[in-house]
């Protein structure tokens, strides 16, 4: 079955979704140093995840077999991570920090780039 374009706005919040949660590896995966903080637990990911997806709380716990208590906790070590207070303000931030480490990336890529200007691709000059 193809993919259909369509203007119902779940289905594009879905798709929004499903790409933040797929972003949210690229934060959580880093650790050679290169990016800046808040550095997240593995765990502290996976909830993270979670509520990009829109999953509540109880939810949450469901999932990762944990007390809503202890869901409640890594939440606010997120939220403390990013100085933040809510939910909405923690995917906010995350997005603001995707963005800012796509354009580092970026940048990267084009100093790169000019450097190896006129290079074959297994390095040796023309």
């Amino acid at each position: 079955m193809g993919r259909y374009r369509t203007n119902d706005p779940a289905s594009k919040a879905s798709t929004s979704s499903t790409r933040l949660v797929r972003h949210i590896g690229l934060l959580c995966s880093t650790t050679d140093g290169r990016w800046p903080e808040p550095h997240l637990t593995p765990r502290e990911c996976e909830i993270v995840r979670l509520v990009a997806r829109d999953r509540s709380n109880k939810e949450i716990a469901k999932v990762l077999a944990i007390s809503q208590h202890t869901v409640a906790s890594h939440l606010r070590n997120v939220f403390h991570k990013f100085g933040v207070r809510s939910k909405a303000a923690m995917v906010a931030s995350v997005l603001e920090l995707l963005a800012e480490r796509s354009k580092s990336a970026a940048a990267a890529d084009r100093r790169r780039a000019k450097h190896d200007h006129g290079r074959r691709p297994d390095g040796r000059p023309p």
